[in-house]
């Protein structure tokens, strides 16, 4: 749960909400809008075949303000998130005074609405766990164990048969791991599976306190440099952290199948962004697990040790291939927009290659550089 907004005695301005409970409906007529003062709310539309959560607000941020400004009726429905949560409620009289009176109020207003303007996919997208959130469920067996401290997101995958975890954050967040786990009235010893999506630490540093409890599963090449400690691919000193050498239990190819019981996540190898890097689809509900392979806006993992952008290019361009709606990822947000994410990913990334012959072809030195290269592997032979 979001920090309190440290406030004054505007005790008369506030109400409080269980979860759940509905702060206004959508088509209302507007009369006021609300400060968020503790917990959160979400922010519904009504207007298609099923209900959209179309955003959340938490401690700090404000709602109503768009149909208080011009009169209109509410576009959208608001529940409070948590329980309690805690909003001050600013009438039309009260918004003219601060408007007229208070410019640093108008001001951060103004610069709301022309934010979310700017950039209207934020609206468009899924919405955004609060600061203090720990696990949130996105569809009814499915949570994000929010990632902290530069901890990948994990996610858990509830069936009738199993529980899955997808990855494990770092070494240092399991405690934190285990703490959202028990918000979904889960233990550690709870978990049957254990997938990894690759071997970066943030994201499988946590898999070796899990190993203890079930066994744990990630593509035979990221397997491989786990075992061996490979701290260049694993990226230990990028996030100072270290991972003590554990095995794999459940080497995983590209086509197999997780069954946990009423889902199913099929197994993508999606190298490039490294080589052991898998993706998760989950069909029925055309859900992708997709970890730090592709995230909201188009977003790339980046190309680091062991990737390189022609597999990562072929990668997005075979998730492209398939019919995703929603990305569910290791960094950032959901979003409810994948394939527009995934061909914005495949654009960044050929833009990235013609970038880099472009600027490798005006350089006078390539020759002898390349000659070094090669040099290079012969020496080490002789180590």
């Amino acid at each position: 749960m979001d920090d309190p907004v440290p406030v004054r005695d505007i005790r008369k301005l506030q109400s409080s909400y269980a979860a759940d409970e509905l702060v206004f409906e959508q088509g209302a007529l507007a009369t006021s809008m609300f400060v968020v003062l503790e917990g959160a709310v979400r922010i519904v539309d009504h207007s298609g075949d099923t209900p959209k959560v179309i955003a959340r607000m938490g401690a700090g941020e404000f709602f109503g303000e768009i149909a208080l400004v011009d009169g209109g009726i509410r576009d959208a429905a608001v529940f409070a998130a948590h329980s309690p949560t805690r909003l001050a409620e600013i009438d039309r009289a009260r918004f003219m005074y601060l408007v007229s009176q208070q410019p640093a109020f108008a001001l951060t207003v103004i610069r709301t609405l022309c934010q979310r303007l700017r950039r209207p996919e934020c609206d468009e997208h899924m919405e955004t766990p609060p600061s203090g959130a720990r696990i949130i469920e996105y569809f009814p067996g499915i949570w994000q164990v929010v990632g902290t401290h530069r901890a990948a997101h994990a996610w858990l995958v509830c069936g009738t048969r199993r529980n899955i975890l997808i990855d494990s954050g770092l070494p240092t967040t399991f405690d934190l791991l285990c703490a959202a786990l028990a918000d979904a009235g889960l233990r550690p010893d709870d978990l049957d599976l254990v997938v990894l999506s690759h071997e970066h630490i943030e994201h499988s540093g946590g898999a070796v306190q899990l190993a203890r409890c079930c066994p744990i599963a990630a593509h035979h090449l990221a397997a491989n440099k786990l075992a061996l400690r490979d701290e260049f691919t694993v990226m230990s000193r990028a996030f100072a952290a270290q991972i003590d050498a554990f095995q794999i239990d459940i080497l995983l190819e590209h086509g197999c199948c997780i069954d946990a019981g009423g889902v199913a996540l099929h197994v993508i190898h999606t190298p490039g962004h490294c080589s052991g890097s898998i993706c998760l689809l989950e069909p029925s509900r055309r859900i992708l697990f997709s970890a730090g392979t592709i995230m909201a806006n188009g977003i790339l993992g980046g190309v680091l040790g062991s990737g390189n952008a022609s597999d990562y290019i072929s990668s997005l361009e075979k998730l492209a291939s398939l019919r995703i709606d929603y990305l569910m990822p290791g960094h950032g947000n959901a979003s409810d927009h994948a394939a527009a994410d995934i061909d914005a990913g495949i654009k960044k990334l050929h833009a990235l290659l013609d970038d880099s012959h472009a600027l490798f072809s005006v350089l006078r030195d390539t020759g002898r550089g390349h000659d070094d290269v090669m040099r290079s592997l012969r020496d080490l032979n002789s180590l």
